[in-house]
């Protein structure tokens, strides 16, 4: 299986860095059986990244996830209601434009700190305080399997 991670990367806060990295490492345990991709262009090879233009570099790095994205089972998304990024709220709705498994763990514990836009594209969610306190042999029983996939056409009805 292979899942990519789509979370805000660049001006976080320490608390949604942290947390951030917290879904990272615990989806680097699962590493015997995923095969992770991180949501991180620092770690994406873009040949000759510091002579390009930023609008080069940026195209680059759109590719690299596009392609990631294609190639995953899964995409992880991280929301953070209004601290997130529109960069993650676009992976996840590519993800699920390509018919691509997401879960999205909502970052903040209470109820109504979720994008209404990133929730219709899965029905596979839960609460970081539930993700993170999963042991690590449980997490792929508990969150990874296919629920009823949300469609368009269930959306407008």
């Amino acid at each position: 299986m292979r899942v990519y991670i789509a979370a805000p990367i660049v001006g976080l806060s320490e608390k949604v860095a942290e947390r951030v990295n917290n879904v990272k490492t615990i989806l680097n345990n699962l590493q015997s059986t995923w095969d992770i991709m991180l949501h991180d262009p620092s770690k994406q090879k873009v040949p000759n990244a510091r002579g390009m233009s930023m609008q080069e570099r940026a195209r680059c790095i759109f590719a690299l996830d596009v392609i990631a994205i294609n190639s995953s089972d899964w995409v992880v998304v991280c929301d953070f209601w209004r601290e997130g990024t529109a960069g993650t709220a676009r992976e996840c709705w590519y993800a699920f434009a390509k018919n691509k498994d997401v879960l999205i763990i909502y970052m903040y514990d209470n109820e109504r700190d979720y994008s209404l836009m990133m929730h219709w594209c899965s029905a596979n969610y839960c609460k970081y305080t539930d993700f993170i306190s999963t042991p690590v042999n449980e997490i792929i029983k508990k969150f990874f399997y296919q629920r009823w996939r949300v469609e368009s056409d269930q959306i407008l009805h």
